[in-house]
């Protein structure tokens, strides 16, 4: 079933964000007046194919899904009728071609700010920025934050959320520079300055709050089971809703991380605890049955802890905009993470961030399917990051990519004249290798993270 719903959610997010891309570049096409000839959703043998329009553009959908390509009107790819040079992409002016070629990364990014704004006037779910629990020795203690404190802002931008908080601290401290902190403590607001070389960025899987030593506020979970999933192990071994785990392994519970570490840490192994239901006390035994989350070994029983809604609510919060304010924190969101890729591209080229983030079709559909299962605002989240990504990855100057056109057309206006032909093939030759390199590695660290990790 996780591999139905990650196929799914990866196919989705794939064909959303090139038919954005492409979308692009036909519109752009069309307002210049070129002849677009194909628009083509994937490559490789056509699996749907219609003419529509006045130019009967041909629309396809093909066997791979892994790109897409819009083909205009072009001399130096065929046969112009006389009476339609005009339209071919190649009579365009220099400024004509930027904007089509252009407009295909722009769409991801405009894509990325619709999505945000939608979240914003939705709803995003969160946990108030409080801290609950502050590491010993950690840096977080060298800057006298402590349990209870509240982070109201980072480098000016107001936060809301433990989440915003996390990507806002990403934000700043990819950027080198010292870190603003608005920080309230009893109501007072304190102005507290985080040297941002304390935190490291080599890394994108990394908890940059986690490396701070602060944590959120947890509700407390008495050992008393909520639910019991029909036909797991724990049910299997006669616990029911509404149990009491009064001890692990011969030791007292004291709190339910303390079941979730043994569980986790024995599958296939008899796990043996004491239970009260009622005024009756009992023994049972569970064996936790092997499961693989994030392709890690895991013991799973399938209970869930029965947790206080009041102190549930009362650490949630849904951030909430209208229309104006969401779509101006959409493209505050989108142009925030869309320096934050370019620094990390300009990391990894300079060697201060680590080549293991690079990742391929793999990574992105296993993160599909993890943040489909989540939910509609996680999935929505990813979609956005990855439109983000495709929009500026496809500006880089690498021939074959959209960037390596606008490095042809900018030399073009700098020499006044286009590129020799034999020029832009050795490009493309270049553009070629390095892509199938910078391929072949993603997979190297697709199937690394996910299947030797």
């Amino acid at each position: 079933m996780q591999i139905f719903v990650t196929l799914i959610a990866f196919v989705v997010a794939i064909s959303v964000l090139i038919i954005f891309h492409e979308l692009g570049h036909y519109l752009a096409a069309k307002l210049c007046n070129v002849k677009v000839l194909r628009f083509s959703i994937g490559f490789g043998k056509p699996l749907w194919a219609r003419k529509y329009g006045q130019d009967l553009t041909e629309w396809t959908v093909c066997l791979l899904p892994l790109g897409g390509f819009v083909r205009m009107l072009d001399e130096r790819e065929g046969d112009v009728f006389p009476e339609e040079a005009h339209r071919a992409f190649n009579r365009q002016s220099v400024w004509h071609r930027i904007f089509i070629v252009c407009a295909g990364p722009f769409s991801n990014l405009i894509l990325a700010i619709l999505i945000y704004t939608s979240m914003f006037i939705y709803g995003v779910p969160g946990v108030r920025p409080v801290i609950g629990y502050v590491a010993p020795g950690s840096i977080a203690t060298k800057i006298n934050l402590v349990p209870g404190d509240v982070i109201y802002s980072i480098n000016g931008h107001p936060i809301l959320t433990w989440q915003s908080m996390a990507v806002r601290l990403t934000e700043a401290a990819a950027t080198g520079h010292s870190i603003n902190l608005i920080v309230s403590k009893n109501k007072a607001k304190t102005h507290i300055v985080l040297n941002s070389k304390l935190l490291t960025t080599v890394s994108l899987d990394q908890n940059l709050v986690k490396q701070l030593g602060i944590f959120p506020p947890e509700p407390f979970v008495p050992g008393v089971l909520g639910t019991v999933e029909p036909g797991s192990p724990a049910a299997k071994a006669g616990l029911v809703a509404g149990d009491k785990i009064m001890a692990i392994e011969g030791r007292a519970f004291t709190n339910w991380e303390n079941l979730v570490a043994v569980v986790r840490s024995e599958p296939n192994k008899p796990v043996q605890l004491v239970v009260s239901h009622g005024k009756q006390t009992s023994y049972a035994t569970v064996t936790p049955r092997l499961i693989y989350v994030h392709h890690q070994k895991r013991g799973w029983i399938g209970v869930g802890p029965l947790v206080d809604p009041v102190q549930v609510n009362a650490l949630r919060i849904i951030e909430h905009d209208t229309v104006l304010t969401a779509f101006i924190h959409g493209i505050s969101r989108t142009t925030s993470m869309s320096w934050f890729t370019l620094e990390m591209i300009g990391k990894l080229i300079i060697g201060h961030a680590a080549l293991s983030n690079l990742s391929g079709p793999l990574t992105i559909a296993d993160y599909a399917g993890q943040s489909a299962r989540m939910g509609l605002i996680p999935y929505m989240t990813f979609l956005a990051l990855v439109s983000i990504s495709l929009g500026i990855l496809n500006l880089l100057p690498i021939p074959l990519l959209d960037g390596g056109h606008l490095l042809y057309y900018m030399a073009e206006i700098v020499k006044g004249g286009p590129v020799s032909e034999k020029a832009q093939l050795i490009g493309q030759r270049i553009g070629g290798v390095l892509l199938i390199c910078l391929m072949i590695f993603a997979f190297y660290n697709d199937i690394n993270r996910l299947f030797i990790s």
